[in-house]
């Protein structure tokens, strides 16, 4: 993250982790991870900034104002627990991701904004 992260470009990476849940989302800037978090554990957030995303965890349902309970219960299967906190990814972002790439983990790194130079 830090390498495709350079020069003003900002990063968004998905790793699936089918055989050892969870899946984890990370968020990079500037050559910096800036937050990142397990998906059904958003209440242990790290990076530079891990609190960037609460707000938005906090409106779309994920987390309890507090910042530190889930909303879904134990009982909810946790690909709809992923959907409701990738779906706040996507429009934080502004992202539009095939729910084949997410499924499949084929998209390791997505630029946010900017263009990575990876030869440089």
């Amino acid at each position: 993250m830090a390498e495709i992260s350079q020069k003003g470009i900002e990063a968004v990476h998905y790793v699936l982790m089918q055989e050892h849940p969870p899946a984890t989302v990370f968020y990079a800037r500037d050559g910096v991870e800036v937050c990142g978090f397990g998906l059904r554990e958003e209440v242990w957030r790290w990076g530079r900034e891990p609190d960037l995303l609460l707000p938005d965890l906090i409106s779309g349902h994920v987390l309890q104002p507090d910042g530190k309970t889930l909303i879904a219960p134990e009982t909810e299967h946790y690909t709809d627990a992923y959907r409701r906190t990738l779906g706040v990814i996507e429009q934080r972002f502004g992202l539009s991701l095939s729910p084949a790439y997410l499924k499949e983990a084929r998209l390791p790194a997505y630029a946010v904004r900017g263009t990575p130079d990876m030869y440089a």
